[in-house]
């Protein structure tokens, strides 16, 4: 079971939840896991996660603690996976 941390306030609004736990059978990735996330919670999710023109990642995925921007990055059982907002500010 992958526990998934939301603590970007725009996906906690289309959620409505903080965290959700996934069960996966198979060796999965991080691309799965959100391709899952993506069909769950539907086009507004994945625009809050990619960019549209570039396709590239918005938002910092940690899994364990540490930056995983690879999305062929394996999952395993027991991982964290936290989706946050990068720091801005000025």
């Amino acid at each position: 079971m992958v526990c998934i941390n939301y603590n970007y306030y725009g996906l906690r609004r289309i959620t409505k939840t903080n965290s959700e736990n996934i069960i996966f059978k198979d060796k999965t990735n991080l691309g799965m896991i959100l391709n899952i996330l993506i069909d769950k919670y539907g086009e507004l999710f994945k625009f809050n996660l990619f960019a549209p023109n570039t396709g590239r990642l918005k938002l910092i995925i940690l899994v364990n603690g540490v930056s995983e921007g690879d999305l062929n990055f394996n999952i395993c059982d027991s991982d964290k996976i936290n989706i946050v907002s990068p720091i801005t500010g000025g």
